[in-house]
């Protein structure tokens, strides 16, 4: 699955509690987020009052949106992607469209092949799991 919607800047705190094994996740404003018809995409949602950076939270959890109701206000989501678990969250807490490793390997990054050659500017992942960056052919 391609992961292709991306934007800039999109956080809101959600509207109410998120129990464990929810499949919608309430928001004040869901139009801020992008439209999942035109492609999935994940966010994080962590509990912001207690843990300001996401990375702290250790109940942090990737979800996968693949509806959203701007009427309601809600966002249907696949809970517990790229190995987090499905728990429960605070009415303090907040999503955000960030970049995730999931994102990395299915939209910006893929296997270099041996021998294969990469056009300048792309970006691909040696044998050795290296990041690589094609350059400019030397004359």
């Amino acid at each position: 699955m391609t992961f292709e919607q991306v934007a800039n800047f999109i956080r809101d705190d959600v509207a109410s509690a998120v129990g464990q094994g929810d499949g919608t996740i309430d928001v004040p404003d869901a139009s801020l987020f992008p439209d999942p018809t035109e492609g999935e995409y994940h966010l994080v949602l962590w509990n912001q009052d207690e843990h300001p950076l996401p990375s702290s939270d250790p109940d942090v959890e990737i979800v996968a949106v693949t509806d959203r109701d701007t009427s309601a206000d809600t966002l249907t989501v696949t809970r517990g992607m790229e190995g987090t678990d499905d728990v429960a969250h605070a009415e303090t807490s907040v999503v955000q469209l960030s970049p995730t490793a999931a994102l990395l390997q299915t939209t910006i990054l893929r296997e270099a092949a041996p021998g294969d050659t990469a056009a300048e500017g792309e970006l691909a992942v040696s044998a050795d799991n290296d990041l690589l960056l094609a350059q400019p052919a030397e004359d």
